[in-house]
């Protein structure tokens, strides 16, 4: 092991906070190493995982040494985890005319594209609710085509001048298919150049959460001066963008009213059996058929909360029982929701009960494997919870010495065991 990946490793120490807390958890699975010795491990999550967990957060997700003691750990998402062959490929990229982007709701576009149908050009304007034209300004945000990458999208890296000055900004990436509607698929992504007695230190790689034709990399607040050259993508080039796990819900009529929960008619409810990280949905229906949906979540049972919208409306369609039948896209969420109960409203009377589709894409819990091996990995409790750990910095100075496409060497999971059981989702009794 390089020697400054050992100090870093040394420094992220075991967590007494949570020693000998395994009797707060239902249940644990021992965890195998595939390469001992290599200090930074991922555990992909299976579906006894998200069934086990209880909290939203899944911070009730703790990686435990042979002493019993919490070692550090965080949940990342599947896209920071590409363990697939990833290349970098240049992608066409677009400067979008300044304005305000959050009262921006369409593009206009004027394009020009070669004999392959392929876009060579592109003008953008956009435009508000009314139709009306926002002031153009120098370019602060950038439309990117990603029909042609070649695989799923793990990260977008930009390439700029020499001249850059330096900044210290955050943007989002959202994504569309038809460059109307927007769905934000990653928030809170910082870009950074510094410059300091002749060395510069720039954060330019821009992780993807989602798939989408296009995306849009926008400002949140005040974004400095980006002098973009290029734009280039890490891509996992075998992986589709739609592939995924997916979760088949048989849901319930019921008559809702506009008095109770604000809906009128007949409504289909669902209940997700675990904290799923679902990102995309769809409708699947018995033969041909078409129907207009609309979809709304919320967080626990009959009181838990108001019903938030989802999704539509949007036509889900069946032509064909065969493969080369017609099928509608899945639509994409507004980033990973870990609601429980899911609702239906067709917008006209249907002549069966859908099934709902939820897609998701396997997280994984990166550790250090600081403290004393075996380790083992438990899940669900109302009583303890796995304390914040600098494991996306850790990853971030590794890959930059090592390269983007670095990930932490795989582990895998051991016969379940059971812990405290069902009483570990109980609050601790007051002393």
């Amino acid at each position: 092991m390089k020697p400054w990946l050992a100090l870093t490793l040394l420094a992220l120490a075991p967590s007494p906070a949570l020693a000998d807390g395994r009797d707060d958890f239902v249940r644990e699975w021992p965890v195998q190493l595939q390469e001992p010795g290599a200090g930074a491990h991922r555990i992909e999550l299976g579906a006894a995982q998200y069934r086990s967990a209880s909290l939203p957060s899944l911070r009730d997700l703790v990686v435990f040494d042979a002493q019993g003691r919490a070692v550090p750990a965080e949940v990342i998402a599947a896209s920071e985890n590409a363990d697939g062959p990833v290349e970098s490929r240049l992608l066409p990229w677009f400067p979008l005319p300044g304005g305000d982007a959050e009262q921006a709701r369409t593009i206009a576009i004027v394009s020009e594209r070669d004999d392959d149908g392929r876009m060579r050009r592109l003008e953008a304007r956009l435009s508000d609710a009314a139709g009306a034209g926002v002031r153009v300004q120098p370019a602060t945000a950038w439309l990117v085509d990603t029909r042609d990458a070649g695989g799923r999208i793990v990260a977008l890296t930009l390439g700029l001048a020499d001249a850059q000055p330096p900044v210290d900004a955050r943007y989002r990436i959202d994504g569309s298919d038809d460059l109307r509607v927007w769905t934000p698929l990653q928030a809170d992504l910082p870009v950074l150049v510094l410059a300091q007695d002749g060395r510069t230190l720039r954060r330019v790689r821009l992780p993807v959460a989602g798939a989408a034709r296009y995306l849009r990399v926008v400002p949140e607040g005040r974004s400095g001066v980006l002098l973009v050259q290029s734009i280039a993508a890490e891509v996992d080039v075998e992986a589709d963008p739609r592939d995924g796990s997916w979760l088949d819900l048989q849901g319930t009529a019921a008559t809702a009213t506009r008095a109770d929960d604000g809906f009128d008619g007949t409504v289909y409810d669902f209940v997700l059996d675990g904290r799923f990280p679902v990102d995309r949905v769809d409708v699947a229906t018995v033969g041909d058929d078409a129907g207009e949906w609309r979809l709304w979540s919320r967080g626990s049972g009959d009181s838990g909360g108001a019903w938030t919208p989802r999704a539509g409306p949007w036509i889900a369609y069946r032509l064909g029982t065969d493969d080369a039948g017609e099928r509608s896209r899945p639509q994409a969420l507004d980033g990973p929701l870990r609601d429980r109960h899911w609702r239906l409203v067709p917008s006209s009377p249907t002549q069966a009960a859908p099934t709902l589709r939820l897609g998701y894409r396997p997280e994984s819990v990166v550790f250090v494997a600081a403290g004393t091996p075996p380790y083992a990995l438990a899940a669900g409790s109302a009583r303890s919870q796995r304390d914040p750990a600098p494991i996306a910095g850790l990853l971030e100075a590794i890959r930059e010495r090592r390269g983007a496409s670095w990930v932490p060497a795989p582990a895998t999971l051991g016969p379940e065991r059971t812990l405290a059981g069902e009483p570990a989702l109980q609050p601790r009794p007051p002393a």
